[in-house]
């Protein structure tokens, strides 16, 4: 890209501009991007007007410094050939425009240079002689800030370059023309001196057309980013306030996993079977509160786009007031009953995801008493709506068309007229979605004189719902993968599913049977369970006492416990903390804790065990760092504190004193006493405020893995995660199954090193993977 687009200028003529504002929006081939002004002053003159077109590096406007400066630059602009703009300049002629690119002119006004000899790339024509190297008196160089980047790349002395920038200012082509990479006639014309609002739209348009394409971040391709500094846009900045804000936040994160199996197989039965349902009637028992009832079950449905063709058990939604024959007391209300949440179509062609679907919701008077009451009736209502040009890809009637999918009591009661209707159209259709005859469900093949052999796929999707006791039919999944071949995939797991809510079914209206729909268009009524009501809710989980229901819109205030709790975890936040992970077979250990437990020891006491045995070798691990963060002390006792959850909120982390001395059986009944006391809140403060090492235990959960928050005062804690059958290779080069849990150290790093933490951790798993000397 050699040039760029004036969008629109945010500043007029005669405005004041700060260094840094934006001035003018320019577009590029990647976006529209605001040009800052390099300077501070008065916007005197705008070159380029708003829609016209700009070479890159060419003056678009002039700042100057101070009033006494604007009239000095506007002479500048005219010196150019380029007029002074005023609130609203005319746009420039051809061979002023081509002047931008041409050379500096004399003091003295003059004519502006040929048109040829600034755009022609002809090799007849000369190009420009090059200015001189581009410094300043004090022998500084001007250069832009990629250009000085780009010398470094290529080896290239800045002092031995021509700059064709304005004011000579050394650019990244001039550059790569001195390193070779750009032939000396493809070189740009030297742009006019401007004030320095004239390079401001370098950044935001210069891509250099002799560069091979870069990869495009934000608009800007890589090599333009390299050696500059983008500000944050807005929504950078507020989630970098955001980012910044978390920080003070002591959080921890906790690792599980959790068995899908049955939420996938619960999926497979829910999901959509495709983004449309297609629903043919009907939707209730001839009353509105059926309707009510029906637009409940649509809005629980999970389909993007919801169908829906009207049966003659829905007389008050589906049948206008000028229908022919007779009429039931509802039949002249309206003619199609408004749907919140689908699409209710009658007698009309709808485009839907992309397919053109007709509805219609009239059937045959195979009684007497529905609807069209005669063969000419019929013929007269199905052409005038569905003429031979008709274009449709879907039909969607509730009563199936004659012979195909309308026997009942022995005969066929379908509509000839609508079949002659549907056969006479120039283009067959893709499916045909029907219902009304619940004996005749299933999938049939209409011939079509434009379809030979494949004709048109019907289903008639009629099935009873759950409230008139029939759910034998399956719904049916559609899928249309072209014009030559359309496939019905019969979804039988949906049968079980209707049978088992049934006695859980408050009520469920007639809408519950079945509809179709291609993959493009999904399977009916078969999401209806999913909505089913429950005769009697579970218990609600019990919270800190409180039922969840009770909690729900209410503020509790922190108990004295969760204060503390708080305060520490802030101030936790001062500690420059790491972390290092550690996996450990278990198979001894929980031989031996199976062992052990008919005589009161824990698992907990053996882990305390465990770690007080490994801390004793490793007297860095439970020091801690002095008030002023000069020295280190180290503690006299090995105590740990183990963390028990409060029944009223919060946690409290009592103290097994002297862990790696104490024997395992002592210390199960201190620990039994300690949990006692300090769930009734007896425990004095030197038994739960005196730990120089931590143990958070969440394995008892399930937990897999989780980082502890370090306590204030103490070098580290440890996480532990709940252990579980793994395949490892075992020691004879064979596989095997082990159990493992996974420990996390977390460490105060003023103290605590690396490599110490993995030292620690690897005679930790020595201990646990060899517990027996845990009883000495």
């Amino acid at each position: 890209m050699t040039e760029g687009k004036i969008i629109s200028w945010l500043k007029q003529a005669g405005d004041m501009v700060k260094k840094g504002e934006p001035i003018v929006v320019v577009e590029s081939d990647k976006a529209d991007m605001d040009v800052e002004s390099f300077s501070e002053g008065i916007l005197a003159a705008v070159v380029v007007n708003e829609g016209e077109r700009a070479s890159v590096g060419a003056p678009i406007a002039f700042v100057a410094e101070s009033e006494a400066d604007v009239e000095s630059a506007k002479k500048k602009a005219a010196a150019m050939g380029l007029p002074a703009a005023a609130s609203t300049p005319a746009p420039p002629p051809p061979a002023v425009v081509a002047a931008a690119a041409a050379p500096p002119p004399p003091p003295a006004p003059a004519p502006p240079a040929p048109v040829p000899a600034a755009v022609s790339p002809a090799p007849a024509v000369p190009a420009p002689a090059p200015a001189a190297p581009a410094s300043r008196a004090d022998g500084r160089i001007i250069a832009t800030p990629y250009a000085k980047q780009l010398s470094k790349d290529l080896k290239v002395d800045l002092a031995r370059v021509s700059g064709s920038g304005p004011n000579g200012r050394i650019t990244a082509s001039d550059v790569e023309r001195a390193a070779g990479r750009v032939p000396a006639a493809a070189a740009p014309a030297v742009a006019p001196a401007v004030l320095p609002v004239a390079a401001a739209a370098a950044p935001a348009v210069a891509v250099k057309s002799s560069a091979p394409a870069a990869a495009v971040v934000a608009g800007t391709t890589v090599s333009e980013l390299r050696g500059t500094t983008k500000p944050l846009t807005s929504l950078q900045q507020a989630v970098s306030r955001n980012m910044i804000e978390s920080l003070k936040v002591p959080e921890f994160r906790v690792a599980y996993q959790i068995e899908t199996d049955k939420l996938d197989t619960l999926y497979q039965r829910l999901k959509p079977q495709g983004d449309v349902l297609l629903f043919a009637g009907d939707a209730g028992l001839d009353s509105k509160q059926d309707i009510q009832a029906f637009e409940t079950w649509l809005s629980l449905l999970p389909h993007a786009h919801k169908v829906v063709v009207m049966g003659n058990m829905d007389s008050a939604a589906a049948v206008p007031a000028n229908a022919p024959g007779p009429s039931s007391k509802l039949h002249t209300q309206q003619k199609c009953i408004p749907l919140k949440y689908g699409q209710s179509v009658c007698d009309e062609i709808v485009e839907v995801a992309g397919y053109r679907i007709f509805g219609s919701p009239w059937t045959p008077a195979f009684y007497g008493q529905w609807q069209l009451q005669s063969e000419e009736a019929a013929r007269v209502h199905w052409e005038g709506l569905l003429p031979p040009d008709a274009q449709v890809d879907i039909i969607m009637t509730h009563g199936p068309p004659h012979g195909y999918g309308d026997r009942t009591k022995g005969r066929h009661v379908g509509d000839k007229a609508l079949l002659k209707a549907v056969q006479s159209l120039k283009r067959p259709p893709l499916l045909w979605v029907c219902g009304h005859i619940h004996e005749s469900v299933g999938s049939y093949r209409v011939p079509h004189p434009a379809a030979p052999g494949e004709g048109i796929l019907l289903i008639n999707a009629a099935a009873n719902n759950i409230r008139l006791g029939d759910s034998s039919a399956a719904p049916r999944a559609v899928e249309i993968t072209g014009r030559e071949k359309a496939e019905v995939v019969s979804k039988e797991e949906w049968v079980g599913v209707v049978a088992r809510e049934k006695s859980t079914c408050r009520r469920v209206p007639a809408a519950a049977a079945p509809a179709v729909a291609p993959t493009v268009l999904p399977v009916a009524a078969a999401a209806a369970p999913a909505v089913a009501v429950k005769s009697s809710p579970p218990a609600a989980a019990v919270v800190v006492g409180t039922i969840v229901s009770e909690l729900r819109g209410t503020t509790k205030p922190l108990t004295s416990l969760q204060q503390a709790v708080s305060r520490n975890m802030i101030e936790s936040l001062k500690v420059p903390e790491f972390r290092v992970a550690y996996q450990i077979e278990t198979d001894k250990l929980d031989t031996l804790y199976q062992r052990l437990k008919p005589q009161g020891v824990t698992m907990t006491a053996l882990l305390a065990k465990a770690c007080g045995v490994a801390l004793a070798q490793h007297p860095i691990i439970y020091a801690s760092i002095t008030a002023d963060s000069a020295g280190i002390t180290y503690a006299e006792n090995v105590n740990v504190a183990l963390a028990v959850a409060m029944p009223d909120g919060g946690l409290i982390t009592p103290v097994l004193k002297d862990a790696d001395k104490t024997d395992i059986y002592q210390l199960s009944r201190n620990w039994a006493d300690l949990v006692k006391r300090a769930r009734s809140k007896q425990l004095k403060p030197d038994e739960y405020n005196s730990g120089n090492f931590s143990i958070s235990n969440l394995g008892m959960y399930g937990v897999e893995s989780f980082d502890a928050i370090l306590p204030p005062g103490t070098a580290a804690i440890l996480a532990v995660g709940g252990s579980k059958p793994t395949v490892v290779a075992t020691a004879d080069g064979l596989i095997g199954v082990k159990k493992v849990m996974t420990v996390n150290l977390t460490a105060d790093h003023r103290i605590v090193y690396g490599a110490q933490a993995a030292e620690f951790l690897q005679t930790l798993k020595q201990v646990v993977e060899n517990p027996e000397q845990l009883l000495f």
